[in-house]
């Protein structure tokens, strides 16, 4: 029952249009992103042991979900980020990021203390459920 969405997001993309992806509020730990990382088209490997992010912000309520390859999700009960390959990683959309309808600003960041690096952005537009 798991659905799985692919995306590539890149390090150095100026798009204009942004991927967006659809799901329905209160869906939980059955949506994944499996993502691939590149810089200018070429496939990014990171470093090991630099903590991978996925931030995401829904911009109607203003809430903000971070998730990590270091530590687990309350929601999910373990780590929600998982390296699948060298350059690319699956990402559990558990309920904190589809508890709230809206659009939400994403992306995934390269957390190594005093450097970050970030993907170019990408949306998830969390569509309401009739239960709320």
């Amino acid at each position: 029952m798991n659905y799985i969405r692919s995306l590539k997001l890149d390090f150095n993309a100026e798009s204009a249009v942004h991927p967006i992806v659809n799901v329905k509020q209160n869906d939980r730990n059955t949506r994944f992103l499996k993502i691939g990382l590149y810089s200018d088209g070429t496939a990014y490997a990171p470093e090991s042991g630099v903590p991978i992010l996925f931030r995401c912000k829904n911009q109607e309520s203003g809430a903000t979900v971070t998730l990590s390859t270091e530590s687990a999700d309350p929601d999910y009960g373990s780590v929600p980020i998982t390296k699948l390959n060298e350059n690319t990683i699956q990402v559990v959309l558990t309920e904190s990021v589809t508890r709230e309808a809206g659009l939400c600003l994403c992306d995934i960041c390269l957390d190594k203390g005093s450097e970050i690096l970030s993907t170019e952005a990408f949306y998830i537009r969390v569509h309401p459920s009739p239960g709320g």
